[in-house]
This record gives structure tokens, C-alpha cells and sequence, in this order.
């Protein structure tokens, strides 16, 4: 029920629409607040498909709603006469049919095990529930049973023999055969950014999961999905021949809806190609448009069968700041949005765990922002094991519009197409008419009812200009703010309780409104002042008053809490039922203008409280009433798709001609007290039958003049509605009074936050280490980072800073860098966010660690150690070479001597010995000159070596960072080298060593060659004496 609880809670005020593309992508300048020009008198929308875009934007339209083609973008961008405007307001995801293709019943409670022995099957084959008030297990088999043992019953067969994403491995491997990358570059070409669960990189929470999605950001690998899948297959019996996997007998077969109209078509086909070549299953490739697809996957029972796959398009309503919505939307079947649609007569997806979780989250029975924030992380770490949708990507939609566009605020969650901002606000100078393109105006899954319309943006974008909500949330930050009404809020919670009025009132769908008595108390009290509200006007010219409200909030809850209703529209009950727990009573205050709300329900932001308190009429009572009579009482109509499928009634679409001479009839049809039921509160308040008789012939009068019935109240009027045309025009509403002024909802473009660069420096395990990151954006900013180990995905360290500069310090303690290994690469993520502007921003870099930092100081050390012994060495040299000069300066002393001494005493025989001494001494010097000479080379070689050593590691450094991509083989022989420079020191210790010991023989041996030298002369001269 998608109007009916527009502010029922935060997931139906902003609800997601269920086609489309939502896109991401940030401005990258401020546009100031200002006086806008004139009103634009009227708004035409027109049906422009994507191809004719180019061609008719500037001629024939000013503005496109539907986000461009990726090339087109590109063919667009060159244009001076058009602007184009990027936001993150698409998702694309594949979405599984996890039904059984068999359900037995057993009377009594057994377990999955106890089950597997009794049938033969696997465990992973097998679901079990256990009703507590039936006292029976309903048992659901992803494979048919060869037989049916005594105590079981068949409840239910499809006649098939297998489901494949019945089996949650099975599902789990869907995820390593999209191949993200591809999409994105090729197909999307760069307009994108990949998704791996429910919140997408451009949602605010996305900076509170972030170590979640960094675990599971799966790659592209058949063949581990390939080994996933053949485990859970084999164990049932199948078998894997000639490239297909064949289950008793027959081939795997599943059935893939794809849509033709956008990427989805050549996504689809990817995928399908790649589960045909890798997995081995038959893929039945069905080509569907909107329309078709949504009547074929959301309109039919699972267990049929009509579908296996789908790929399914998203469009944000608007950014939220935080959001369970997410996680109830895309993973918690009470919600309605998950495989059986939450109709009572389908099969439906069950999961009490991640409903708990998200009704906890959503339904405000928290106590702490930290329980949230883990409820949130709980549930989205189920929902990406349970893989019921397979996330692709976030779509970066490109809008366009004619430079001369003014008054365009760029929602960060739904880009242009939040029309209750953009609408009221856009003009172009000089032209009373924008004509506004849109890929559709009307298909067959487009309806404009509030109990179950609007379920696609074809509906609802051009909706949203007609009406004022009570509370939306703003384009920049999410936050809930007050459009039509002002609020206040108090509140007791978490813990406490505040008292509730005697003469509070609640609905009773057998009593009708009654006091709720002494003793009731709630959580918190959220006071509307409804003085912008009450007393203006309705489009047909009808004043907005207390049977409006009070008509709307009676019959959201008879919706609700009518067994008869319930049974009728068992989807719009079921969700209600949910959602409406926390509303405990309501005190108008007539002639104040105020409504007090008390609920059970408590946020730590008290926007939140407020907003989730709201409920919020979008129609006058009158039409409110023939809506509900025309889908409950006379039952001509269906009020949802689910019970128009079933039943193959009408979807009720208060915009179509026939649709709206029904309303016409059924106004005529109900009586006063029909509706006084559920407007009038015994002794507060009552509608008079005059004004119910205006109201009546107002709404008559309109859908006469108009052909619709649509009437709500905000800045534009439907004037026309055109299914067959594919057209419709809305006329500024120019009331006697109107309370919001031109300029109130205008915001403008925002400021993105950017990381600009992160440097990362070579970190020594064991070291402290900084990290410089430069941001930008609306300060304060805050700035989350993580180090990732890559092979396991674990997080090994995170934290948190708030910076008011764009450069920020983040500093990694040693005992944090000290668990890190040496030599090895990491990813360092940075995550950035604002509070004005909340969407983040992510960025991540290489941190590559080096020798331990104890190591590098051991090696420091013993290069020290080597320096000073070769000081010793310097020194011994240095004496080695003055004590050779003091021997030279001797020996040639000694030598002169005995010369003269030989050439007197032996004449020409003392002659020839003194040459020879002479020549002797000169080989002797020459000799120690020549030793000492390369002596002091080696010691200066070995003194330069050790200096290169040091610079080594520093240019090993520098070698690492500039070789990123050859990191691994760097790496190793990193680590080669090390081991090389340690033996080399070693040796050199040594070399050292035994160069001292060298030294000292040295000085010996030329003393012991100078002595025998000068023996071995006398000798010879005693010898030649004696001859």
C-alpha cells in the first residue's frame, strides 16, 4: 500500500517505485539560494522514447526524466543548448525465484535433518517451518521426492523436479557470474558504480556497512561458482554431462525475464550467456518491455514458475539519511517486496530473522543508535547470504534539460525527478508551458490509487507535483523536514513512558473512533500544527478540514485491522498490520488546529520520530472513500496488482476516463453515513451532510469537466490524462490562498564530497606510519578509513576522524602496523561523508609494508658496527703505511751505508753487490708503496659499500611505489635482495675481519723480508770473499 502510508514510516514516505534506474553522481558547484521568476503556468508530460531523446530535447521537450543512455550522455554532452544533470537514482540487480518446487505437510514438529533421512535428500534441499498453532510442519523441497514417506503429505507440487535458486548456494554463486566490471565499462560504459548488496556506494548509511560490503565485493569467477554449485547438485543426484547439468533425466532449465527497454537488455544477455557456458543450466531467454515483465514476475504466484530471473531496475523517491527501508524493501518479505509479494495465496519467501531485523530498525524498537546501526549490519550481511537479489551496479543516471531551465534542485537520491521540489519551481524565461519527456506516461503496470498505485515513476513523478506532503526529506542530507505542517516532539525513550490522554482517540474497526480511557501511555508525542493545512484548499475548490484527516487516518487503519478488508486485500493488510504497531492514539485539537500522535516508537534524530507519526491525506475524504468502496465494498475494482492478477479485476487508476465515472457512480452510491463512519468522533467532531452534498458534487463536477478524478492539493492540478496519447498536462493551482512560498522549496545544486588524493607512505611493521588524505566538500566532514587485507577481505584495523580542513592525518600506531606482514600489500579505504551533504564519497590506495621495523634497525646496527671496524682498519693502514716509510727511509739509509761501505772494502766486486742492494731496496719500497696503495683502495670500497647499502633499501622503497603494478614480483625479490644484503654484510664482517688479521701478518712479514733481505746480502757478500 503505497499512498496509504506515505509517512506511515520512513520506507513508505520515500518508497522506492519498482522500475527503473537510479543513478549516482555529484555536482560540482553551489548554486546560491534566490528569488525565483514568474510560475510556470503548465506542465506537460509526453511519452519520449530513449532513441528520440536527442533529436526532440530543445524542440519539442525541455527537461527528460528518464536517465539517458550512457552514449547518449556522451552525444549530449557537446551541446551548448543542454545542461545534463547526474544523481544517484538508479539500482540494477537480478532478482532469483527461490520457491520449492515441492511442499509437504507433517503433522507435528521435525527437524531438516529429521526430514532428510525420511525422504533421502540433502539437507540443503530442504526448509522447514513449524506453526506453533497448527502444530504442522510445512516442509518445502527444492527437488521433487521419489517417494512420500507415512506421516507426510503432499500440500502442494508444481510438477517440477528441480529448482536451482531454490538452493541457497546456489544463489550464493549468482554472485560470482556477473561480471561487474564488464557491465559497468562496456555496457554502462563508466555510468556506474558496483553494488553488492541492498545499500548502494551513493546511500548515506553506505558509510555505516562499509566493512561489510568491503568482505563481499564478489568478482567475476565461473569457475568458483561452477565448484558451488556442483557440491549442492551433486549431493541431490545431478549430474554435470556434456557442458549441462542433467537432473533425473532432463537438462536444468530456468526461465530469464529481461527487459528490452534500456543496458538491462544487453545486461541480461551477459548474463545469460555466462550461467549457459559456466554453470551448465538451459536459459530460456524471455525479451519483455515494462509492462509485460512486472504482470509476469510480480504478478503471478512464484511457485508457478513463469520466471526464474529478472532484472529488475530501481528509482529512488529521495536520498534518506537513515534508512531500514532499504534492508526491509530488498531482503524482508513483510514489506511485500520480496517473492510471493506478501500476497496470502502465493508461496512466499520466508525469513523471520531479517524481518525481525529490519521491523526492529524500521518500526523504532531500538534503544541506541548503535542497536540500529546493528540491525541494519545484521540484516544486510543475511541478506547478501541469502542472495534472493544478485546486485550489479548503481546506476549514475544522466538527466537532461535546456540550458535555459531555472529553478532545478538536484536530489543526491532521485536527481530531477523529485517533483516536489522541482516542479513548483521550474521555469524558463519567457514560456508559460514546459513540456516535460518521460519514457512513459501510462502502461499496464501504472496505477493512481493510494491503497496499492503507484508502484512506478511513471505514476508517481508527475504525482508528486500535484500534491504538498506533510514531511519529505531534504536533497542534500535526507533528513525528514516539515512541508505543509510544523511539528514538535517528546519523547521518553528509549526507556520511558509518557501518559496518554483519557480523551485520546484510536480506531476500532467494530466501534469506530472511541476514546482510548485512562492508564495509556506511549513512547513519545509528536504535536502537528496544521495551520498551513487545515482551512486552504482541495483542487475542486473544496476547503481542506478535520474530516479529511481524520477520515484518511480511520480508513488506513480499517485497511489494516478489518478482518473482512484484510481477506480482500491481504497485501495491503499485511504490510499495514506491521507498520501501524507503534500508533497508539491520536487527540485532535479542533479548534487549535493541532494533532497530537502517540506512539511507541523512538529514534535517537527526533525528525524521525516526528516524520514516522505522520499520515499524511493526499486526497480529499470523498475520493478517498469511493477508492475504498469501489476495492472493498463493491469489489469491482482492485486496489493492488497481486489481487488484480488473482482475480482478474481491474487495477484501480483514478486517472483513467472509465476508471473515473466508476468514482463518479460510487460517490452517488455512498451514503453520508458511509463515510461519517470514519470522519466523525462522537462529541469532537462531525461533518455536516451540506458539506458532504458539496463535497460530493465538487469531486462530480471535476471528474465531468476533466475526465479524471484526481484531486489532491499541491502546486499543480491534472488537467488531462491521456493513456492512449501517452500524455498528460498539469495547470498551476492558483487558490485564493496558498501557504508555501515560490522560493520555500528551492535548494539547488550541492557541493559533493571528493576525496582528492590519499598518500600512503611505505609502512615498516612494527613503525608508526601516517597517511595523508585531501577532501573536499561542506565542512565538517568525516572521514572513516579501514585497512583491508586483500586475500582474506578482513578488516584489520578502521577508525573514525571529523576534520574541518581538507588535509587529514590519519595516524596508524604501531602496535596497529605491527600485525601487518612485511612485504605485503593491503588496501587502505577511505569512506567520506558531511552532514549537510550526506552522500559519500569512497577512494581506496595500495599500502605496501616493507622490512619489519626491529629488522631495519638490525641492520642499521650492524652497518654501524661495520663502520667502526673499518675505522680500525683506516687506522691499522694508516700505521701499516707510516711504518713501511720509517723501514723504506732505513733501508735506504742501511743500503747507502753498506754501498760505500762494500766500495771501499771490495773494490769492483762491492760495486756490482751495492747495484743489487740498490735494486733490491727499490723493489722493497716499491713493493709496501704498492700493498699500502691498495690497501687504503679496498678500505675505501668497502666503506662506500656499506654506504650503499643504506640507500639500497630506501631506493627498494622507492622502486616499490613506483612499480604497483608489478608489486608481487617486486616484492619477492624485495625479499631476495634482503637476504642477499644480509649475507653480503656477513661476508663483509668477515672480509673485515680477516683483512685486520692480514694487516698484522703484513706489518710482520715486511720486517721478517727486510731482515732476511739484508741477511741474505751479507751472505752473499761473505761468499763471494771465500771463493
Amino acid at each position: 500500500m503505497k499512498k496509504v502510508m506515505n509517512g506511515v514510516k520512513t520506507i513508505f514516505s520515500i518508497a522506492l517505485a519498482t522500475i527503473l534506474l537510479l543513478s549516482i553522481v555529484a555536482p560540482l558547484t553551489i548554486q546560491a539560494q534566490r528569488i525565483l521568476p514568474a510560475y510556470t503556468k503548465r506542465i506537460e508530460f509526453v511519452r519520449v522514447p530513449l532513441e528520440d531523446v536527442p533529436a526532440k530535447l530543445g524542440r519539442e521537450i525541455d527537461v527528460y526524466l528518464f536517465g539517458l543512455r550512457p552514449a547518449q550522455a556522451v552525444q549530449l554532452a557537446g551541446r551548448t543548448d543542454i545542461k545534463l544533470y547526474q544523481a544517484a537514482a538508479g539500482l540494477l540487480d537480478i532478482i532469483l525465484n527461490p520457491a520449492p518446487v515441492t511442499i509437504l505437510k507433517y503433522k507435528g514438529k521435525v527437524t531438516k535433518d529429521d526430514v532428510s533421512k525420511a525422504l533421502g535428500l540433502p539437507v540443503e534441499a530442504i526448509n522447514t517451518y513449524y506453526s506453533e498453532k497448527e502444530g504442522v510442519t510445512s516442509i518445502e523441497l527444492c527437488v521433487k521426492p521419489k517417494t512420500i514417506p507415512s506421516g507426510y503429505e503432499v500440500a502442494r507440487d508444481t510438477g517440477l523436479k528441480i529448482n536451482p535458486f531454490c538452493f541457497k548456494q546456489v544463489r550464493f554463486a549468482m554472485n560470482y557470474m556477473v561480471d561487474r566490471d564488464f557491465i559497468i565499462r562496456e555496457i554502462m560504459k563508466g555510468f556506474g558504480i558496483p553494488m553488492y548488496t541492498n545499500y548502494g556506494p551513493a546511500d548515506p548509511m553506505y558509510a555505516d556497512i562499509v566493512d561489510i560490503v568491503a568482505k563481499y565485493r564478489f568478482t567475476f569467477d565461473p569457475s568458483y561458482a561452477y565448484q558451488l554449485v556442483s557440491d549442492v547438485l551433486t549431493k541431490v543426484g545431478a549430474k554435470f554431462e556434456g557442458g549441462t547439468w542433467i537432473y533425473d533425466g532432463e537438462p536444468i532449465k530456468v526461465t530469464f525475464i529481461i527487459r528490452t527497454e534500456d543496458e538491462r537488455k544487453n545486461i541480461g544477455e551477459t548474463v545469460a550467456a555466462a550461467i549457459e557456458q559456466n554453470l551448465g543450466f538451459k536459459v530460456d531467454r524471455v525479451m519483455l518491455t515494462f509492462g509485460e515483465a512486472i504482470t509476469r514476475v510480480y504478478g503471478t504466484d512464484p511457485m508457478e514458475f513463469q520466471w526464474h530471473l529478472y532484472t529488475e531496475g530501481w528509482g529512488r523517491g529521495a536520498l534518506e539519511r537513515w534508512d531500514p527501508g532499504m534492508l526491509a524493501q530488498f531482503a524482508a518479505p513483510w514489506l511485500g517486496y520480496m517473492p510471493g509479494w506478501q500476497e496470502a495465496e502465493y508461496w512466499n519467501y520466508r525469513n523471520e530473522t531479517i524481518d525481525e531485523l529490519s521491523q526492529k530498525a524500521a518500526l523504532g524498537l531500538f534503544k541506541s543508535k548503535d542497536e540500529f546501526l546493528e540491525c541494519i549490519r545484521k540484516g544486510t550481511e543475511m541478506a547478501i547470504q541469502e542472495s534472493i537479489r544478485i546486485w550489479i551496479a548503481a546506476r549514475t543516471d544522466v538527466y537532461a534539460a535546456v540550458t535555459n531551465l531555472e529553478g532545478v534542485t538536484l536530489d543526491l537520491g532521485a536527481g530531477l525527478r523529485n517533483t516536489v521540489f522541482n516542479a513548483r519551481n521550474w521555469r524558463i524565461a519567457g514560456k508559460d508551458t514546459i513540456t516535460v519527456g518521460h519514457l512513459w506516461i501510462w502502461t499496464a503496470r501504472t496505477a493512481w490509487n493510494i491503497f496499492g498505485g503507484f508502484t512506478d515513476v511513471y505514476s508517481v513523478d508527475p504525482e508528486r507535483a500535484t500534491f504538498d506532503p506533510w514531511s519529505w526529506r531534504h536533497p542534500f542530507n535526507g533528513e525528514p523536514i516539515p512541508i505543509r505542517v510544523t511539528w514538535s516532539v517528546t519523547t521518553a525513550g528509549p526507556d520511558g513512558k509518557l501518559d496518554v490522554p483519557s480523551d485520546a482517540i484510536k480506531w476500532d474497526p467494530n466501534k469506530g473512533w472511541v476514546q482510548v480511557g485512562p492508564g495509556v501511555n506511549a513512547t513519545s508525542k509528536v504535536v502537528f500544527d496544521l495551520s498551513k493545512y487545515l482551512g486552504y484548499y482541495w483542487h475542486h475548490g473544496v476547503n481542506i478540514t478535520w474530516a479529511d484527516v481524520l477520515g484518511y487516518i480511520a480508513m488506513v487503519f480499517d485497511a489494516a485491522y478489518n478482518s473482512t478488508k484484510a481477506k480482500i486485500e491481504s497485501k495491503i493488510a499485511s504490510t499495514l498490520q506491521t507498520s501501524l504497531q507503534p500508533f497508539v492514539a491520536f487527540r485532535p485539537l479542533i479548534e487549535e488546529k493541532k494533532l497530537e500522535v502517540y506512539i511507541n516508537f523512538w529514534h535517537f534524530d527526533p525528525n524521525y520520530i516526528a516524520d514516522y507519526a505522520v499520515l499524511n491525506p493526499i486526497n480529499p475524504i470523498e475520493l478517498v472513500a469511493a477508492q475504498a468502496y469501489l476495492g472493498y465494498d463493491k469489489q469491482t475494482y482492485a486496489l493492488t496488482d497481486t489481487r488484480a492478477a488473482a482475480t482478474k479485476l481491474p487495477w484501480l487508476s483514478v486517472v483513467l476516463r472509465d476508471h473515473a465515472a466508476d468514482v463518479k457512480k460510487a460517490l452517488q452510491e455512498m451514503s453520508y453515513e458511509y463515510v461519517a463512519r470514519y470522519t466523525n468522533v462522537p462529541g469532537l467532531y462531525t461533518i455536516s451532510r451540506d458539506e458532504w452534498s458539496k463535497r460530493v458534487q465538487a469531486l462530480t463536477s471535476w471528474i465531468d469537466k476533466y475526465g479524471s478524478a484526481w484531486v489532491s492539493n499541491g502546486p499543480y492540478m491534472l488537467v488531462l490524462y491521456d493513456k492512449d496519447a501517452q500524455r498528460l498536462v498539469l495547470e498551476r493551482f492558483e487558490p485564493p490562498a496558498y501557504p508555501i512560498r515560490p522560493d520555500a522549496l528551492y535548494y539547488g545544486i550541492p557541493q559533493p564530497n571528493v576525496i582528492l588524493s590519499i598518500s600512503v607512505p611505505t609502512v615498516s611493521p612494527g613503525a608508526e606510519a601516517i597517511v595523508i588524505v585531501e577532501v573536499s566538500g561542506k565542512f565538517p566532514l568525516h572521514v572513516i578509513y579501514m585497512i583491508q587485507d586483500m586475500k582474506t577481505k578482513d578488516i584489520l584495523y578502521s577508525g573514525k576522524v571529523t576534520t574541518t580542513r581538507e588535509e587529514v592525518r590519519i595516524v596508524l600506531p604501531s602496535l596497529v602496523t605491527a600485525k601487518l606482514n612485511e612485504f605485503s600489500n593491503y588496501e587502505f579505504i577511505v569512506v567520506v561523508y558531511g552532514d549537510e551533504v550526506t552522500q559519500p564519497a569512497q577512494k581506496s590506495a595500495i599500502l605496501t609494508t616493507g622490512l619489519a621495523a626491529g629488522a631495519v634497525s638490525e641492520l642499521r646496527e650492524r652497518i654501524s658496527e661495520l663502520e667502526k671496524g673499518l675505522q680500525s682498519v683506516r687506522e691499522s693502514v694508516s700505521s701499516v703505511q707510516k711504518t713501511t716509510q720509517e723501514l723504506s727511509t732505513k733501508l735506504e739509509s742501511v743500503s747507502t751505508e753498506l754501498r760505500k761501505e762494500l766500495e771501499t772494502q771490495l773494490g769492483t766486486v762491492g760495486k756490482t753487490v751495492s747495484s743489487s742492494l740498490d735494486q733490491l731496496a727499490k723493489t722493497l719500497s716499491s713493493g709496501l708503496s704498492e700493498t699500502s696503495r691498495s690497501l687504503s683502495i679496498s678500505i675505501t670500497n668497502m666503506s662506500k659499500s656499506l654506504t650503499e647499502l643504506l640507500a639500497t633499501i630506501a631506493q627498494d622503497t622507492t622502486s616499490i611505489k613506483q612499480g604497483l603494478q608489478q608489486q608481487r614480483d617486486l616484492t619477492t625479490t624485495l625479499s631476495r635482495d634482503i637476504g642477499d644484503l644480509r649475507t653480503s654484510i656477513d661476508s663483509l664482517a668477515d672480509a673485515i675481519s680477516g683483512l685486520k688479521s692480514s694487516l698484522n701478518t703484513l706489518t710482520t712479514l715486511v720486517i721478517v723480508t727486510l731482515v732476511l733481505s739484508l741477511a741474505s746480502v751479507i751472505a752473499a757478500v761473505v761468499a763471494v770473499i771465500r771463493r
